[in-house]
Formats: structure tokens, C-alpha cells, sequence
């Protein structure tokens, strides 16, 4: 039997052994761990001490445990947002479960159970869960205890959480239209003419302008290249980011670059029929930009774009349009769903495809001798936009 108390262990253990912390951890590790990308999201031995020390953890299990969860109590009412933005309270009161990990769907279920028994001695009348939505043993025992969806949540790292509730009357939230629904979609399959797409691989052919790298941490082996034909920098195609996701240090050594509007680039003037044709689709524009991934390595790992506030498929917010023009099946495209489903396509060349780049994303290049470029077209939303989304996902 471990000894759950030390108090000669180091302070952030709060006096717990470490062994009982790693025990508790080890659920998380073992569920968790894959479906973990940013820094942050994983609940660790530090976690639970703090949550030991509250009394907010449940668990089943002796010794080697087969579920946790961190049952906490909200002491004042929290307004909270799902990626789509739309809003949502939990009430002063309400318990919520901040986490959960099992490694099985019966001790799912059970630790759901003892979760619920706790919230029942306390008088709660409301009992909120955040899981990942890729946590299918979660998601099971979530529901067979009748808790109903609210939405999900989407973090920088791209960890996908459903937020779920029990007890809850009335939810004031908009429903989710199939346009917000829609992750990767090929809205037209030969939205390019031959001839048109011909032009444009002349003028990349005989353009000397030098792509960009893209500094991001999902960029692998720096292999994402891109040029601006429209951006925040007329003078200087290179400049491929949108000011408001800069580093804190650029924005406070430029803070007038801040309100910049995206122009037309120097470069554009040598891309006449990419210029052309993004002008015929007849929406607003923001950025347009060439985006190359290297030929047989190239990869963006997973990851979403959500701190972009202005992404979205409402009126006035930036939809994410991709023409593939030079590609070929070896150029895989995977994005996940609001909740966690998985979906991968061969954009073709020559069509206009539609990427959310709220939810998370990945692509890789494995062709051995083509590197992949695509006209990356941001702009808009409407309800034509909404409308062209939605037709296309019918027919998925």
C-alpha cells in the first residue's frame, strides 16, 4: 500500500506522495496523451495535488487506479464561448467536471456515477462535464447518464472539448447551422478552367518572387513556404501574417502596423490570372497568398487556427477558401469535426475547396518529386458563402 501523505516531497506535491500522484496520473497519460497537443492540456501530477488539496477528486479504483476526474463547484456564474462563438453560462453553484480519464468504458461509466453521487450529497442541481470529444469512453458515459451536448470548444493547441450538461432546463444557444458544421469541403470540383489554370502555373514558373517561411511550431522541418498577392504589407509580399496574431513584442515595436487593411502586393502584378480570378469570385477579399509545402516531407502538423477572432462563417467573418494548383494524391489533407470526427481528401487541382480553419488541421506532402502550392484565398462570409458551404456538404 503507497503511502498517500509525504510531506518531505517537493512543495508542489502539497504533501502527497508522489507515487499516489503518479497513480492518479496515469489515466490521463494513457488516454489523454494522443489526444494532447498544446502545452497545457494534459492533466498532470502538479493538477491533482492542487485538486487533491480542494477535495475535487473522484476516482475508482485502489492502488492502480481505472478512472479519475476533477469534480470542481463553481462559486460564481462563468460565461463561457464554444468555437462558433456562441455563449453559454454555468451557473454559480454548479458542478463541473474540469476532467475525466478511464481506461475503459464500464469505468467510465462507474466513475460518471460516483461523480454524480458526490454532486448529490452536495444539494448541486446542475452538473457540467468538459471531455475530449475524441474520448469515445468519455463521450459513452457522459450520455448513458443523460447528459445533454452544449458544444464544443476548440484550444490553440487543437484539443477538441465537448461541453456537456445535466439538470439544465433551458440553454439559450442558437443551433449550429450546416455551414458551421462543415470542416473540408470540395465546393467546386473544376472551379478553375484548364486554361486558366495553365496561366497561373506560367506565371509561378516564370515569377522570381521568394516565398516566405511561415514560423510556427506546426510547421515541420520548415517545409510551408508562402507569398502574399494580397496582405498587410503592400510592399513586401513576404510579410505573409496577419498583424493581430504577431508576438506581443512585434505589436508593442510596431503598434501602427496594427491597423493595417490587406492590399494588393507588389507581387500581385505578376500573377495577373491568380488576381483575376479571385476578383471573379465576387466576394470581399482579405488575404490571398500562394502557400507551397516542400515535395516529400513537407507537413503542417496538426493544429487550429482559433485565435483568429475573425475566422468564421457568419456575416463579416474570414473564410478559408484552397485552390489546389499544383498537387497530386500523395498530398493528403485531414481536418477534424467539432466533435472529433475525423475527415481526409485529395483536394484536386483546379477546384475550390473549403477548409475551417477554426477546427484542427493537418496536412502532408509525401509526393517525392512535386512540391504542393495552393491559392489560398481569404475572404468574406455571407449567405451566399454560408449557402455554397452548406450545398456542398449534402453531397459529402
Amino acid at each position: 500500500m503507497m503511502r498517500v501523505t509525504d510531506p518531505l516531497g517537493p512543495e508542489w506535491a502539497k504533501g502527497y506522495s508522489l507515487d499516489y500522484l503518479k497513480a492518479l496520473a496515469a489515466p490521463f497519460q494513457r488516454v489523454h496523451k494522443p489526444l494532447v497537443f498544446g502545452a497545457f492540456a494534459l492533466v498532470k501530477e502538479r493538477d491533482l495535488a492542487t485538486a487533491l488539496q480542494a477535495e475535487q477528486v473522484v476516482s475508482e479504483g485502489k492502488g492502480a487506479f481505472e478512472g479519475v476526474a476533477i469534480l470542481q463547484q463553481r462559486r460564481a456564474a462563468s460565461t463561457q464561448q464554444d468555437f462558433a462563438q456562441r455563449e453559454f453560462t454555468v451557473p454559480a453553484g454548479a458542478a463541473y467536471i474540469a476532467a475525466m480519464a478511464a481506461l475503459s468504458r464500464q469505468a467510465a461509466k462507474r466513475l460518471v456515477a460516483s461523480v454524480l453521487a458526490r454532486a448529490k450529497l452536495r444539494g448541486v442541481q446542475q452538473v457540467w462535464a468538459e471531455i475530449f470529444e475524441e474520448d469515445a469512453d468519455a463521450k459513452a458515459a457522459i450520455l448513458s447518464h443523460s447528459f445533454t451536448y452544449v458544444g464544443t470548444k476548440i484550444a490553440a493547441g487543437s484539443e477538441i472539448k465537448g461541453v456537456y450538461v445535466l439538470g439544465a432546463a433551458h440553454l439559450p444557444l442558437a443551433p449550429l447551422g450546416p455551414a458551421e458544421e462543415a470542416s473540408i469541403l470540395v465546393l467546386k470540383p473544376d472551379w478553375l478552367t484548364p486554361l486558366e489554370h495553365e496561366l497561373i502555373k506560367e506565371e509561378l514558373d516564370a515569377s522570381d518572387e521568394a516565398f516566405a517561411q511561415h514560423y510556427s511550431g506546426y510547421n515541420k522541418r520548415k517545409s510551408w513556404t508562402a507569398l502574399a498577392l494580397r496582405g498587410y504589407d503592400p510592399n513586401d509580399p513576404q510579410f505573409i501574417i496577419k498583424p493581430s496574431e504577431m508576438s506581443k513584442a512585434w505589436k508593442d515595436s510596431y503598434p501602427h502596423r496594427l491597423k493595417a487593411q490587406p492590399k494588393w502586393t507588389s507581387a500581385s502584378k505578376h500573377f495577373k490570372t491568380a488576381v483575376q480570378v479571385t476578383r471573379m469570385l465576387d466576394y470581399e477579399l482579405d488575404r490571398v497568398r500562394f502557400m507551397r509545402l516542400r515535395e516529400e516531407d513537407g507537413e503542417l502538423s496538426r493544429h487550429a487556427d482559433i485565435t483568429d477572432r475573425d475566422a468564421g462563417v457568419r456575416d463579416g467573418k474570414i473564410v478559408r477558401l484552397h485552390v489546389p494548383i499544383i498537387t497530386s494524391d500523395k498530398v493528403r489533407f485531414s481536418s477534424w469535426t467539432s466533435r472529433g470526427e475525423r475527415k481526409e481528401i485529395c483536394m484536386p487541382e483546379r477546384a475550390l475547396c473549403y477548409l475551417d480553419q477554426r477546427k484542427p488541421h493537418a496536412v502532408k506532402n509525401l509526393d517525392p518529386t512535386l512540391a504542393r502550392i495552393h491559392l489560398v484565398i481569404d475572404c468574406v462570409s455571407d449567405t451566399r458563402m454560408r449557402a455554397t458551404i452548406a450545398n456542398a456538404g449534402e453531397h459529402d
